[in-house]
């Protein structure tokens, strides 16, 4: 299986079945990947990317259909940032998926960045 290309990023066999599997369209990897304003340290170097709720509302003032923002507001990227490689999709949001949203120390502040 080849490996896709969106943008910089390269998108892993694993996470183009995974999308697929979870119904995710590339539409919304590559707007997680242009919009994401929250940056999760995972582990081993990697990082999950996500958009907030604030910037889906700002998003949703702009004009951006509720559907697309609806789909953006659960969408978690894993990405590697060294190769630029997005190693797994995930539609989150419930207990399994506390990890990627809080990081690896869970509630404390400092787990948290904000991507620029």
């Amino acid at each position: 299986m080849s490996r896709t290309v969106i943008g910089a990023f390269i998108i892993s066999p694993h996470a183009a079945s995974r999308a697929q599997q979870r119904g995710l369209k590339r539409q919304a990897v590559e707007l997680v990947i242009g919009l994401h304003d929250r940056v999760v340290a995972v582990g081993n170097g990697r990082e999950a990317w996500s958009v907030s709720r604030q910037r889906c509302k700002a998003l949703r003032a702009a004009g951006l259909p509720a559907a697309v923002i609806e789909r953006l507001d659960r969408t978690i990227l894993v990405v590697e940032p060294l190769t630029a490689a997005v190693i797994t999709v995930i539609n989150g949001h419930d207990e399994a998926d506390r990890r990627y949203r809080r990081g690896e120390q869970g509630r404390r502040k400092w787990a948290w960045k904000v991507a620029a």
